[in-house]
C-alpha cells in the first residue's frame, strides 16, 4: 500500500543545513516522525564545458562517503559509496538499466542490438545528456540524479519509520562527503572545473497523524540488518618486473594477505572489485578509458580464493576461470547486466585486419560485442571482472589469496595486466539496533 494514500502525510524538500564543494549536511527536525523512504534529488555536478557522466556511476560518482547519524553517533554509513553504487547499478536486468536507472542515476548501462548486429548503449529519456549550458532549468532537470538512500543505508529497508524524538533518534543527520576528483564522475574534460555545484535536496515524508505516530512508536522492535562495509587489499605494481622479462618469459605474482576490517563480524556476502591503484591509469589524456576508475580489470591467468577461519572457502586453488567467477557472482548477488566479453580480457583488443587481406573479407569481433572504438574493440572489454562470494559466517580470520601471471609488456598504452591493483572489498556485515535506557545502541551481531 502506498503511504500517500494515507491521511496525515506531508512531504518535505530539505536543503542542506551546511554545504560546500566538499560536503553537505542535512538535519531533520526533532520530535518528528518520518517514513524511512528517504531519498536524495538534485544529485550531481555541472561542468564548464560539455561532458557526460561516467556510464557506470552516473551522478552517484559525486558521493565518496555518506553517513546517517543521531547525536553524532553513526547508525549506518557507506565508505567509497561511489564505487559500491556503481557496482550495484550493474546488478539489474537490461530492462531496468534502460528504463529506470538511466533516469534515476544517469548511468548508461542498458544495451541493445543495432542493425549491424553490434551491441550499443541505449540513451533513454534524457539520460546522460551533455552539460553544455547546464545552468539552464531544462538541463538541470535532465542532468541531476535521484538516489533512494536505502541503497547506502540498508537499515532503512528494515526500519518502517524514523522517530526523531528525544528517546529515539534525536538530531538525526545525513552527512555526505563529496568526491572532488572529476574522473569519478565524468568521461572527458578532466581538466575542467565545475561552473556550478548544485545543492542536493533531501526528500522525506512526515507522519503527522498523532494516532498513527503513537501506534508506530508502540510497535517499534529491534532490527537486524546487513550494513555495507569496505576494506582494501593492495596488489603491488609489477611494471618494472614486466619490463625486465625476456620476450618469451613470464612470472607469477602471488599475494596472501590478511584482511582485518571484517574480524569479529558476521559476514553474509562480499564482492571484490579490482581497480587500478594509480587513478591516472584510468584515463588517456583527459578522457576516461571505458568505465574509468570503476573498472574491475581481469588479469592474466588469475587465481582467487578466500581463507575464512583457517579453511579455504572455495575448493582446490579457487577461481581460475572468468566465466566461473561470473556465475558465482550472479549466484551470490543476482542478475548482472553486462555486455558479452566485458568480464574477459584481450578479446578484440587487437587492431582489426583489413577487409582486403582477411580471408573471406571478415573483420575481427564486429558482431555481438560493444561498438568499435576506432580500429579496436570497445575499451570496456575486460573491465567487469568481479569476485562475489557468500561467506555466511562470523569472521575471526580472513585471508585473500590472489595470483596472476606477469608477461613482458613495454607498450606506452594500457598495461593493466601488471598495474598495481586495489582489491576493494564490500561486505554485508550483520548489525543490530536496540534500545537501552531510552537510547539506541548499534552493535555487531
Amino acid at each position: 500500500m502506498s503511504v500517500y494514500s494515507q491521511p496525515g502525510i506531508k512531504s518535505h524538500y530539505l536543503f542542506p543545513h551546511s554545504f560546500n564543494s566538499n560536503q553537505a549536511e542535512f538535519k531533520l527536525d526533532n520530535d518528528t516522525m518520518y517514513y524511512s523512504n528517504l531519498r536524495l534529488g538534485g544529485l550531481g555536478d555541472f561542468r564548464a564545458d560539455s561532458d557526460l557522466y561516467n556510464d557506470m556511476s552516473g551522478a552517484y560518482g559525486k558521493i565518496r562517503n555518506i553517513f546517517l547519524t543521531s547525536n553524532g553517533k553513526i547508525i549506518d554509513g557507506l565508505r567509497q559509496a561511489h564505487r559500491y553504487l556503481a557496482f550495484s547499478n550493474l546488478m539489474n536486468d537490461n530492462v531496468h538499466e534502460n528504463c529506470v536507472l538511466d533516469r534515476e542515476s544517469k548511468s548508461q548501462l542498458g544495451l541493445c542490438i543495432d542493425s549491424d548486429n553490434k551491441v550499443i548503449s541505449v540513451s533513454g529519456g534524457g539520460s546522460n545528456v551533455s552539460t553544455t549550458n547546464a545552468t539552464a532549468a531544462d538541463a538541470r532537470d535532465k542532468f541531476l540524479g535521484y538516489l533512494p538512500l536505502h541503497k547506502c543505508f540498508p537499515i532503512l529497508a528494515s526500519l518502517p519509520v524514523l522517530d526523531t524524538g528525544s528517546d529515539m533518534f534525536p538530531n538525526l543527520t545525513i552527512r555526505i562527503e563529496f568526491e572532488t576528483e572529476p574522473l569519478f564522475s565524468f568521461k572527458t574534460q578532466m581538466g575542467k572545473i565545475a561552473n556550478d555545484t548544485p545543492q542536493p535536496v533531501l526528500i522525506c515524508d512526515e507522519i503527522r497523524d498523532p494516532a498513527q505516530r503513537s501506534q508506530m512508536r508502540a510497535a517499534f522492535q529491534p532490527v537486524v540488518w546487513s550494513s555495507i562495509e569496505h576494506d582494501l587489499v593492495v596488489i603491488p605494481d609489477q611494471i618494472t618486473e614486466s619490463d625486465a622479462l625476456a620476450d618469451t618469459a613470464s612470472s607469477k605474482q602471488e599475494v596472501d594477505q590478511k584482511m582485518l576490517g571484517f574480524n569479529d563480524k558476521y559476514v553474509s556476502r562480499v564482492v571484490f572489485a579490482k581497480a587500478a591503484v594509480d587513478l591516472g591509469k584510468n584515463k588517456a589524456g583527459t578522457t576516461s578509458i571505458g568505465f574509468g576508475p570503476y573498472a574491475s580489470y581481469g588479469g592474466f591467468k588469475e587465481v582467487f580464493n578466500l581463507r575464512v577461519n583457517g579453511a579455504n572457502l572455495l575448493p582446490g586453488r579457487g577461481l581460475q576461470n572468468k566465466n566461473a567467477a561470473l556465475m558465482l557472482l550472479s549466484d551470490t548477488y543476482g542478475p548482472f547486466g553486462m555486455n558479452s566479453m566485458d568480464n574477459q580480457l584481450s578479446i578484440g583488443s587487437e587492431t582489426q585486419q583489413n577487409n582486403a587481406t582477411r580471408q573471406g573479407g571478415c573483420r575481427d569481433h564486429t558482431t555481438g560485442a560493444s561498438a568499435l572504438l576506432s580500429a579496436r574493440q570497445n575499451e570496456k572489454v575486460g573491465q567487469l571482472n568481479y569476485y562475489g562470494l557468500s561467506i555466511e559466517d562470523k569472521v575471526q580470520d580472513l585471508q585473500v589469496s590472489f595470483e596472476r601471471t606477469i608477461i613482458k609488456n613495454t607498450a606506452t598504452g594500457k598495461r593493466h595486466f601488471s598495474y598495481g591493483v586495489g582489491l576493494h572489498a564490500f561486505a554485508e556485515v550483520r548489525k543490530a539496533l536496540t534500545m537501552e535506557g531510552g537510547k539506541f545502541m548499534v552493535s555487531y551481531v
